[in-house]
């Protein structure tokens, strides 16, 4: 009970920012799985899952519901946020379904693509319904481009099935046309199969004809079965499924490894462990999974786009980014990322473009847009432009320190002392806390 105890305030202080109060005393034990796969289109994505010891739920009109929200977070190694994401997820079941999810687990599966480096994922899934909360967090490695002969790591599974996802949309932890079954603490029956999957990208003409895959299973620390395979049997490169029966496979703990080998010499390998278990049955998760558009989507440049621009990538942000409006040019949330890195490169008269449609529509945009628009026309000497913009933000969000303040440095460069002064006292008013532009308002009212 006070290992339990601990865990729960160890995991309550470590996302206290973002867990309420009334989740102080009830975190959910789980098991999780990190996966990176690479798809077609050469992003890295990661996978993940999370299997929850149990599910809460309410009753309303012999429905049985719950709602989970589920937050994520990428950090590099000197703790700066790369990528957040929030998803939502809203269940119901009917009785017999509840019935299944009770005598098994539930498992939230999801995705998102991420640019090469090193990283720390955390993610962070709420029960809104009985105020429970569980986690995972892992280390990451994404491989550069440089990197161009490695494999990635192994998912093993207990069934699969080949198909694609409706209307090309992707689905988390499926490789090729292949999606994989897991139970995330990867534990089977001997009646099971056990599907091994990989990739290997990078292979020369070379390896393709004349590398073979060793699969090498160990148990007691002593290899049990060894199987070997020629690359050029698998007609999905670079992916690798294959599956083994485990009859021969006594209850035991055991690993897998596998090798990629060329003229008997060992080039990559990787492995994973798994247990057989002496029962006869397993209660298999129910899975939730998260479907996201396919690579022709808008969602992806932006995405990677917006974590070059966190990581201080501003040529590679603005490529990615421009990619992405030229395909969604009615999204504000691209526009403004993509006017963030033209500011940030000083290329402001091509913010103009892109954000004044949003500027002159029916409705008001997001404040930032008047922001970074002001700021641009400020930069590039259009003072009467930039107070403008600045005024409409003030007409639809009020009165603004900041926006009084470039309101103010805009009439003072325009020879307009009295209007500037007027911006800077309101602003001092709403926070007197400014020594720079209190000295500007003493200094004008000196020259009077």
């Amino acid at each position: 009970v006070r290992q339990i105890k601990e865990r729960y305030a160890q995991k309550f202080l470590e996302y206290k920012d973002i867990v309420e109060l009334e989740y102080t005393a009830n975190y959910i034990n789980s098991d999780s799985l990190v996966k990176v796969i690479k798809d077609s289109s050469s992003l890295y994505f990661v996978h993940y899952a999370i299997e929850l010891e149990r599910l809460s739920v309410n009753l309303y009109q012999n429905k049985y519901y719950t709602t989970l929200k589920l937050n994520g977070m990428v950090s590099d190694p000197r703790g700066k946020i790369i990528h957040q994401f929030e998803r939502p997820i809203s269940l119901e079941f009917d009785k017999e379904q509840l019935k299944q999810v009770s005598h098994s687990s539930l498992s939230i599966h999801g995705m998102f693509p991420l640019i090469p480096g090193n990283f720390k994922i955390s993610v962070l899934l709420k029960n809104e319904i009985s105020k429970e909360f569980t986690s995972l967090e892992r280390n990451l490695l994404i491989p550069g481009d440089q990197d161009t002969l490695q494999m990635t790591s192994l998912i093993i599974g207990y069934n699969m099935k080949e198909g694609s996802p409706a209307q090309n949309r992707l689905r988390p932890f499926q490789i090729g046309p292949y999606r994989i079954y897991f139970q995330a603490n990867r534990v089977f029956l001997r009646q099971d199969d056990l599907v091994v999957s990989f990739q290997i990208h990078g292979l020369s003409q070379a390896l393709r004809e004349k590398g073979e895959i060793k699969y090498s299973f160990i148990k007691n620390e002593e290899e049990f079965l060894t199987i070997n395979k020629r690359v050029n049997e698998y007609l999905e490169l670079p992916n690798f499924v294959e599956k083994f029966s485990l009859d021969n496979f006594f209850p035991a703990h055991y690993q897998v490894q596998v090798s990629l080998f060329i003229d008997g010499r060992e080039i990559l390998s990787n492995k994973e462990e798994f247990d057989v278990t002496h029962l006869e049955a397993i209660p298999r998760p129910w899975i939730s999974a998260q479907l996201l558009p396919g690579t022709d989507s808008s969602l992806y440049p932006y995405s990677i786009g917006t974590q070059l621009f966190n990581s201080g990538k501003m040529a590679e942000a603005r490529a990615s980014l421009e990619k992405a409006y030229q395909k969604k040019k009615d999204s504000i949330e691209i526009a403004l990322n993509l006017a963030r890195v033209y500011n940030a490169l000083a290329e402001y008269t091509k913010i103009e473009s892109i954000l004044l449609p949003f500027l002159s529509g029916p409705q008001p945009p997001k404040y930032e847009a008047y922001l970074i628009m002001g700021r641009a026309y400020q930069n590039l000497g259009n003072l009467d432009k930039a107070i403008d913009v600045f005024d409409k933000a003030i007409s639809h969000y009020g009165l603004n320190m900041d926006l009084l303040n470039h309101i103010g440095e805009c009439y003072f460069k325009l020879g307009k002392k009295k209007e500037a002064l007027v911006a800077w006292e309101k602003s001092l008013e709403i926070n007197p806390d400014q020594p720079q532009i209190r000295k500007n308002v003493e200094t004008l009212k000196e020259k009077k």
